[in-house]
This record gives C-alpha cells, sequence and structure tokens, in this order.
C-alpha cells in the first residue's frame, strides 16, 4: 500500500501501473508512475533520505522517504526493493519476494 500511495503523491499527471507477477520462482510486485522520478544518486540511499532533503521532492514539498518504509517491510518477508527511476519522466518500485521453486 505504502508503493502506491507514494506512487498516488508523486504523480500529477500521467499513469500509474501496478503489476504483479511470478518471476523465477519469485513473486515480483511493481508499482510504475509517471511522476517527478528520483536522481540517479539517491536511490542507493531511499532508506536514509532526511525529511528535509529535497531529493524526490514534489512542488508541494512531499519526500519520498515512504520507499524507506517500504524495504523495512520487505526485509521482514525475506524480500528486496529495487527500484529505476529517471527524474521528470517516473519511478518504478519492484518488490521480490521468495524463491518458491515455481
Amino acid at each position: 500500500m505504502n508503493l502506491l500511495g507514494n506512487a498516488t503523491k508523486f504523480t500529477d499527471r500521467g499513469s500509474i501501473t501496478v503489476s504483479l507477477l511470478s518471476v523465477d520462482g519469485a513473486v515480483e510486485l511493481s508499482v510504475a508512475d509517471a511522476g517527478v522520478g528520483i536522481p540517479a544518486e539517491d536511490l542507493p540511499h531511499l532508506r536514509r533520505i532526511p525529511s528535509g532533503r529535497a531529493t524526490g521532492r514534489r512542488a508541494d514539498g512531499g519526500h519520498r522517504t515512504g520507499a524507506g518504509h517500504c524495504q523495512k517491510d520487505g526485509d521482514l518477508l525475506g524480500g528486496t526493493l529495487t527500484a529505476q527511476s529517471q527524474v521528470g519522466v517516473g519511478t518504478t518500485f519492484t518488490l521480490r519476494i521468495g524463491d518458491y521453486g515455481g
């Protein structure tokens, strides 16, 4: 829900796509938005972005710090959270959980 909430907060125009796939025996949940994007140099530090930092900032002052919460949830589930982003184009977060041999 946090990934989807972030996507809606940071997308003023365009689309949000949610997909759930079985890939190589794991489950992948992806949320892609057409939002403001995140600078490449900040992607490895999503957990640690201070609330006052302008990274991923919306015009109304919002931040992408909720992604850190998603990573913590993924860790608890034994999964990984990855992000691909381009400023001005959008962001895709993918949560991969498990290896179920399927």
